[in-house]
């Protein structure tokens, strides 16, 4: 089941951050591409630049850097556009004009005011549904945590109505209303709320949780003013957004790019973190729900070079009890990875240097060998084995410094690789990067 909610929530982010920038890219067209032998267009788009250059001071006769590079005729259609706008009434940065044009240069205008206010409805849009697919996830980990304890919510100590028992079938239907009624109860509460009762009731760390707290509580704040007071300030976000002053109420907060590529890495940052929390918690006796947990990492965070997720994942699995000795030496060398793609590979010199590596695995042994970078031990051992094959070498991020050095050339010369593979980190949530 933890499975599944991972993999829906994934999905989900996935969705969210493919859908955002195929919109923003058709939204960024510059327009004089796109409006070339109309005129209505190109009227329109150069009213449209004056009076934005207008609303923010400038006026484009004293300043004629940013038409040097267009057309003698689109210039004069700019000066007397200027000069019109000027005659123009305005109330304060509102300017009106547009009411006066031609039915066609009017039309096209409305277009572009419209242009700009996709990108408003695209990221607001993408905060209501970020916030309502973490929601969902919490809700589908509290229902998971009932069904499999249902101790948790007393179940046994739970009523019904009589026209409830008369519609159900069997004990398990009424079982699995009474779950659906404590989460729908359970989500009707705060942030702080659901962290307090995973960390009490499933004794959850959630050290993402902790660090993040503040910034997950202004991403959900946030979604409630623009659901419930159209992106206006009022006490109530006041009141739940930490640094904010009393005389922001009335103000209108608006959503940029940068805000929502962060929101999004935050919420699935801590969206992950309790999944996996939980999953190692409660099914960290199966093998096979370890093994699921380990792939996801790896697929979707070390293979995508999202480094500082992919650490901070790994750390979780490190902290618990129930891996076995392989696993936790394949968490221990994938770590330790990505403190070395990451610039911090010091911080975990020592440990790696220290560790007693003559009585694991081959590919456990070359995988250490790969990190302090002993190339001729490496491949003197390489030869002597049968545990990693040309694939892994190949595949594997952790040899990514190892496939441009000179042996591994000579090796596999058709593998055309750059002198310095590109090592970089995608993805990760800016406060995880910089902390």
């Amino acid at each position: 089941m933890y499975n599944d909610i991972i993999n829906s929530f994934l999905n989900n982010i996935r969705a969210i951050r493919f859908y955002i920038s195929s919109v923003d890219q058709t939204m960024d067209r510059p327009w004089h591409r796109e409006l070339v032998g109309n005129k209505d267009s190109v009227l329109a788009s150069m009213i449209y630049y004056v009076a934005k250059a207008q609303q923010r001071g400038i006026n484009l006769l004293e300043s004629p850097s940013p038409m040097e590079d267009m057309p003698e005729e689109i210039v004069g259609y700019i000066k007397e556009i200027e000069r019109v706008v000027q005659e123009i009434e305005s109330d304060g940065n509102n300017v009106y004009f547009h009411r006066y044009l031609p039915k066609g240069v009017k039309e096209e205008y409305q277009k572009l005011e419209a242009i700009e206010k996709q990108k408003e409805i695209l990221y607001r849009g993408s905060l209501l549904l970020l916030v309502t697919y973490f929601e969902n996830l919490i809700a589908g980990v509290m229902r998971e945590s009932f069904i499999k304890y249902p101790q948790r919510i007393s179940l046994d100590e739970k009523s019904v109505s009589y026209k409830i028992l008369a519609e159900m079938n069997d004990i398990e239907e009424i079982k699995n209303i009474l779950i659906d009624q404590e989460v729908t109860n359970k989500m009707y509460e705060s942030l702080l709320d659901w962290k307090k009762y995973f960390q009490k009731n499933l004794k959850l760390n959630l050290k993402a949780w902790e660090d993040e707290f503040e910034v997950i509580q202004e991403i959900i704040a946030r979604r409630n003013l623009y659901v419930h007071n159209n992106g206006i300030v009022n006490n109530i976000y006041i009141k739940l957004v930490n640094g904010m002053k009393k005389d922001s109420v009335g103000d209108r907060l608006n959503i940029d790019r940068e805000y929502i590529d962060n929101a999004i890495d935050i919420i699935e940052y801590v969206g992950m973190s309790l999944v996996l929390e939980t999953w190692l918690k409660e099914c960290g006796d199966n093998q096979d729900d370890i093994s699921n947990i380990l792939g996801i990492i790896y697929e979707e965070y070390l293979e995508m070079h999202r480094w500082k997720m992919a650490q901070y994942f790994y750390e979780i699995c490190l902290k618990s009890q129930k891996l076995l000795d392989a696993d936790r030496i394949l968490c221990k060398i994938n770590n330790w990875q990505c403190y070395k793609w990451l610039g911090e590979y010091d911080k975990v010199k020592d440990e790696v240097e220290k560790l007693d590596i003559s009585a694991y695995q081959p590919k456990y042994i070359l995988g250490v060998l790969a990190l302090g970078e002993d190339y001729e031990r490496f491949f003197e051992f390489y030869d002597s084995q049968t545990d990693i094959g040309e694939a892994e070498l190949k595949e594997w991020p952790l040899f990514m410094k190892l496939r441009t050095c000179e042996e591994y050339m000579r090796r596999f010369p058709e593998m055309k690789v750059e002198e310095k593979e590109e090592i970089e980190c995608n993805g990760n949530t800016k406060a995880v990067v910089d902390g």
